[in-house]
């Protein structure tokens, strides 16, 4: 994996509507890694 690869596969193992915000959606997935350090990027890109 190149020092640019954080996550090479991330698979979405479920999506159900959200509990608290109509409209929007939560789900459950798998890494092919731990992502606690992608978690904050991904935050940053895409803010709820």
């Amino acid at each position: 994996m190149s020092n640019q690869e954080l996550v090479k596969r991330f698979e979405i193992k479920e999506v159900l509507p959200c509990i608290t915000t109509p409209g929007y959606i939560r789900f459950t997935a798998q890494a092919d890694r731990e992502i606690g350090e992608v978690i904050p990027i991904v935050f940053l890109k895409f803010p709820p």
